[in-house]
């Protein structure tokens, strides 16, 4: 199991053209947690989880790894978008396998690896399929054990499941949640679902669009896993949030 890395936003804003701004501030991700960003469509999630990413700078202030300033691309760390980018020419072991060889793994023991990813996510059987005879949650779940090829200390999720049915988004959590729990990375997810919000994270980062973007609340969810039934706790908090993203949708009416 690897360590997770911390992720630490200093004094950080993105300014783009034409007057549109997201203000971060100060936001501490600890190392081992599952963060999830929540908020309607327009209020900076993206731009927030590209720049931990190191695909988009910050306009002011500074993004911290492990206490330790960096730019460009994180080390150790695993992008997954609701895209799952998988290579449609290369079977799904192949697209696992490259990863690993791009890591420097010799072809034998990537080959090994990949195989006993496939089987994590239950995937063994379709090893030879190519993305494209594949349904678009079997992709994402290549596209995660892809991602935990690289044993990732931090892992950073743009709404990976949003296209998804319900019924395989809701497995798809699970098995994250399993892969989170077995590698001890630091997750940091983008969604706009309070009920996935609700399942996965340990903390819930809630993010306005009005007048700019920016950090509104941020709340510690402490209830133990997995969240399946209708606790009083979660129900109120279930409420808390809904109640959050109706008034911020009434409110960017006026803006």
């Amino acid at each position: 199991m690897s360590r997770g890395a911390t992720l630490s936003f200093r004094g950080l804003s993105k300014q783009f053209e034409g007057g549109t701004r997201v203000d971060v501030g100060d936001l501490d991700i600890k190392a081992g947690s599952f963060t999830v960003l929540l908020g309607r469509s327009g209020c900076g999630k993206s731009t927030l989880l590209n720049i931990a990413a190191g695909l988009q700078q910050p306009s002011t202030g500074h993004l911290l790894y492990d206490d330790q300033a960096l730019t460009g691309n994180k080390p150790d760390s695993a992008l997954i978008f609701q895209q799952n980018n998988l290579f449609p020419w290369m079977s799904a072991a192949e697209n696992i396998a490259i990863a690993l060889l791009n890591r420097g793994l010799n072809r034998e023991d990537a080959n090994r690896r990949a195989g006993q990813l496939l089987a994590e996510v239950g995937l063994a059987e379709f090893a030879q399929h190519r993305p494209g005879a594949l349904s678009g949650g079997m992709c994402q779940r290549i596209a995660l054990a892809r991602a935990l090829a690289l044993e990732p200390r931090l892992l950073l999720l743009d709404e990976p499941f949003s296209a998804l049915d319900a019924q395989t988004r809701r497995l798809m959590q699970e098995q994250l949640l399993r892969a989170w729990s077995n590698s001890g990375a630091t997750v940091l997810m983008v969604t706009h679902d309070l009920q996935e919000a609700l399942l996965l994270a340990d903390r819930i980062v809630l993010m306005a669009s009005a007048p700019h973007g920016h950090i509104a609340q941020i709340l510690e969810i402490d209830m133990p896993r997995p969240r399946l039934g209708r606790s009083e706790a979660l129900l109120d908090l279930q409420e808390r949030l809904d109640a959050f993203l109706t008034h911020e949708t009434r409110l960017a009416e006026h803006f």
